[in-house]
């Protein structure tokens, strides 16, 4: 059975991007999810730590965070990361202060994550599980607010450009089994018309529509889609968690630096509200010299 698991990096925020992260396993057991306590229990025990993306980043320490992603997406795409993440938009947005790049590492910590690229693939080989593929899709504030336009809401936003992932990772499925697990978008609890838009041709059967869990059934397709709150607890989704809070950590570093680079001193952000109004006052003056459109940076919503 196929697993596809979702999850984003940086819903709330001003500041920065909206980045969503679709994760493909596949495994041997028709109930994968029976195994994901002891699946996660083993990584953790081999030094991968898969969970909420909050339990494993502390802010001002990245490392934890950025040697499991970074294992995890050499275990499947020996490519350097900068490629990775240059696919999922965080190197072409078209304002001019969000280009990043992959932090240079020394040969040590290259090590460290080329062993956790190691264990990650031989502890879910395991338990009859593979990691086939993962992808990222990042959302600038400029394109951010275009959206805001076209959708009613920003749960819409973020559900149309989850189900745009899981679209790009449907062919890989070829006609087997699938389980989608989705951490719930923005307190949303019915789903069934965005399905009906993404699948048209398909008959979507309505499992349950709860606060806790919203179940849809695609028989023709063998697929089931959960949108669950708290999915994070759950490993696919959590490492999905984990992939697009470090790509947002990653453009919140590079737009640190280019407002850093231009006001000396200026106290770093992570973009959410409280903070986001201080840094923007504090920048306020030399964006206007800059000659920098706050729609271009700033989020509405």
């Amino acid at each position: 059975m196929f697993i596809i698991a979702t999850d984003e990096a940086g819903y709330g925020p001003n500041y920065g991007p909206l980045v969503v992260t679709a994760t493909a396993w596949q495994f041997d057991s028709e109930t994968p999810e029976d195994i994901f306590p002891a699946l996660a229990a083993d990584l953790k025990k081999d030094g991968v730590l898969i969970d909420d993306s909050k339990n494993v980043y502390h802010a001002g320490s990245l490392g934890p965070l950025e040697n499991v992603v970074l294992g995890v997406l050499d275990s499947f795409d020996k490519r350097c990361p900068n490629a990775y993440f240059a696919r999922a938009n965080l190197f072409s947005s078209r304002d001019r202060i969000s280009g990043c790049a992959v932090p240079c590492l020394d040969s040590a910590r290259k090590l460290v994550i080329q062993e956790i690229s190691k264990n990650f693939a031989s502890v879910l080989a395991k338990h009859g599980a593979r990691f086939v593929s993962a992808k990222s899709r990042s959302v600038f504030p400029a394109e951010f607010n275009e959206l805001l336009e076209r959708y009613d809401s920003k749960g819409t936003l973020l559900s149309n450009e989850t189900l745009g992932l899981i679209g790009l990772m449907l062919p890989l499925l070829e006609g087997e089994p699938a389980l989608i697990l989705c951490d719930k978008h923005g307190g949303r609890n019915r789903y069934l018309d965005l399905l009906t838009t993404f699948l048209p041709e398909e008959f979507i059967q309505v499992v349950t529509e709860s606060r806790e869990k919203s179940v849809y059934r695609v028989n023709e397709r063998k697929m089931e889609f959960r949108f669950l709150a708290k999915g994070d607890r759950l490993l696919p989704v959590a490492l999905s968690s984990m992939i697009s809070k470090y790509g947002r950590e990653l453009a919140m570093l590079r737009f640190n630096e280019f407002w850093q680079s231009h006001i000396p001193n200026l106290k770093p952000t992570a973009g959410y509200p409280e903070d986001a109004r201080r840094f923007q006052k504090d920048i306020a003056a030399k964006q206007q010299e800059l000659g920098i459109e706050n729609k271009t940076i700033w989020r509405e919503k």
